[in-house]
């Protein structure tokens, strides 16, 4: 369901209030798989956008770019004048406390799941000291991608809050945030959030306040006299790399650090150093990697990370709509309740996007295997629900990428049932996986590189391959959840449930992790390593809450050893002799 917020009555036109109509888009679109568009224009409100008693979850707000579609509040706006009492520009939470929570009703937190905002922008106006301009969190899959956030007049409490119980995981790339006293403001121990790509610039107090929270940033700019980050508890992990951090205000830090903290590649002007780490200066102003823990390990080796090389993941086209076709438009080539044909003819249509419709009840069961091939590059899932039938399949993935014309595939937005069986079969091209949950991959002689974004899922890696991850939640129980054969495999944000091993990493593989939270929450937590590395090169930074008993099992050289939970942060390394040193 698309809902454009101006068949609604919203204006646009920068001098009606559309404070009621935009409120009543959110209410109708929310927790129904939908996309609230916002067409270019500059929607003035003087109120709060979302929070009345209903969070907005599996919702997408989709503005036409940042510079086109802009929601501005009135300038001097009755209810934003209190910083110690502040208010949101828009929000996708409940008010507190009438909030409810899976876990504990009385507890305040969210179900927040997909939820994902892009390309407009927040202005909170000028003279509104008590504003903040986003009240956010997202579970699971979800988050923000090419978002501005800017005080007309640099007041203002936060650009992002994301205080709220419990935020995470999603995945926040392409962000620029303008003024107020924190450009992010963040808090809890759970569970876990990724940054990639973030512009922070004349905020007042801290470009970043961590308070407990896990986070893992990649390409961080930070135009600041005060400290870029502040990470403020003893709880809190940072793990930065590839950070520009400028401007800042002689006899100030970069970076305030009472938790732990990793960085690399990080650089700095104007600031007196890099790090104030528990109370005392580290002279440096740039540096090339530096840790705040003791790296844990089992055999010689190195002590730093394996710096396996980063690619940024392929965007995604949106072609014209002439080039859609829906698989709906084929529902008469079902083969009783398999969709799998419909789905094979929609794909040989030979358009660039095949669409899922949403079904009113259920969603696609597949029986017979679907072969990405021809013209088709993305496969555009709008939120439908994929039930492969494995007895049917008979160990065949539902879906197998093929030969065809376009370099890359992209898939997006779906939700994968049916557990263990085998989804997607990755055996040629460049395949690119994004706000997907719960899906198995395996792999195949001939794949190219694989980039899951904001991805819920487990698999296999059998052949050499790059995999680069980010937001990666991994939820399965079973075997191992990853296991990695010969693929090098960089993570950059982990966030895990169920008891099973999160990673097995064998001899042929490398694997790099850049921050998480381990959360098996019970089960065989007695005898399940939380990790297992067999001779791969790994490195692994992250937090824990609930943890295994071992944290890492390691067998190199016939013998097996461990290194037991330790505590709240986690790390291990192992790099085999003659793997490339560390550089910059």
């Amino acid at each position: 369901m698309i809902v454009n917020v101006k068949d609604l009555g919203a204006k646009g036109d920068g001098v009606s209030d559309d404070t009621a109509a935009l409120n009543a888009a959110i209410k109708q679109g929310c927790g129904k798989m939908s996309v609230l568009y916002f067409p270019a224009g500059t929607y003035l409100v003087s109120g709060r956008l979302g929070g009345h008693g209903k969070s907005f979850f599996w919702s997408y707000l989709q503005g036409a770019g940042r510079d086109q579609t802009i929601i501005k509040l009135k300038d001097n706006c009755p209810g934003y004048q209190d910083a110690k009492n502040p208010l949101w520009l828009m929000s996708n939470l409940e008010d507190q406390p009438a909030c409810k929570c899976w876990v504990n009703k009385a507890s305040g937190c969210n179900m927040a799941f997909d939820v994902q905002l892009n390309d407009f922008t927040l202005d909170t106006g000028k003279g509104n000291p008590g504003a903040i301009g986003l009240h956010y969190i997202c579970n699971n899959t979800g988050g923000i991608k090419n978002l501005t956030i800017r005080s007309g007049d640099g007041q203002g409490v936060a650009g992002i809050d994301m205080r709220h119980p419990w935020p995470g995981p999603s995945l926040i790339k392409g962000v620029s945030i303008s003024g107020f006293d924190y450009g992010l403001w963040i808090k809890h121990q759970s569970y876990h959030d990724t940054f990639e790509d973030i512009t922070l610039e004349n905020q007042n107090v801290a470009g970043i306040l961590n308070q407990q929270h896990p986070i893992s940033i990649r390409r961080l700019v930070s135009r600041n006299q005060v400290p870029a980050i502040i990470n403020d508890k003893p709880e809190g992990q940072v793990v930065l790399i590839d950070a520009e951090l400028t401007g800042g205000k002689a006899g100030t830090c970069a970076i305030i650090n009472r938790g732990s903290l990793y960085l690399r590649s990080c650089t700095t002007t104007g600031y007196q150093a890099v790090v104030e780490h528990q109370g005392t200066v580290l002279p440096e102003t740039t540096v090339d990697e530096w840790f705040s823990q003791e790296w844990g390990s089992l055999s010689p080796t190195a002590k730093r990370s394996l710096n396996l090389p980063i690619k940024d993941t392929p965007e995604l086209p949106y072609d014209p709509l002439d080039q859609w076709e829906s698989v709906g438009k084929h529902a008469d080539k079902k083969s009783g309740d398999d969709w799998g044909p419909a789905i094979q003819a929609a794909i040989d249509a030979g358009k660039s996007t095949v669409y899922f419709p949403r079904l009113d009840q259920g969603g696609y069961l597949i029986k017979s295997q679907v072969i990405v091939r021809g013209a088709v590059r993305v496969i555009q899932g709008c939120g439908a629900a994929i039930k492969p039938d494995g007895k049917a399949l008979a160990g065949k993935a539902a879906f197998r990428i093929d030969q065809g014309t376009p370099d890359t595939v992209f898939f997006e937005k779906f939700t994968w049932e049916n557990g263990e069986q085998n989804h997607i079969e990755h055996a040629a091209r460049v395949l690119v996986m994004q706000q997907c949950r719960w899906q198995r991959i395996i792999t195949a002689a001939g794949c190219g590189d694989l980039f899951v974004d904001c991805w819920g899922g487990s698999g296999t890696f059998t052949v050499p391959q790059k995999v680069y991850a980010r937001a990666l939640n991994m939820e399965a129980g079973g075997p191992p959840k990853l296991i990695n054969q010969a693929a090098d495999l960089w993570v950059l944000g982990l966030k895990t449930e169920g008891d099973a091993t999160n990673i097995r990493n064998l001899a042929g593989g490398r694997v790099e992790v850049l921050g998480g939270l381990i959360y098996p929450a019970g089960g065989k937590l007695e005898r399940v390593p939380g990790f297992i590395n067999e001779g791969g090169a790994m490195s692994v930074i992250t937090t824990t809450l609930w943890a295994n008993k071992t944290a890492f099992q390691e067998v190199v050289g016939g013998q097996t050893r461990a290194i037991p939970d330790s505590g709240r942060f986690w790390s291990y390394v192992f790099i085999p002799d003659g793997e490339k040193p560390f550089q910059k």
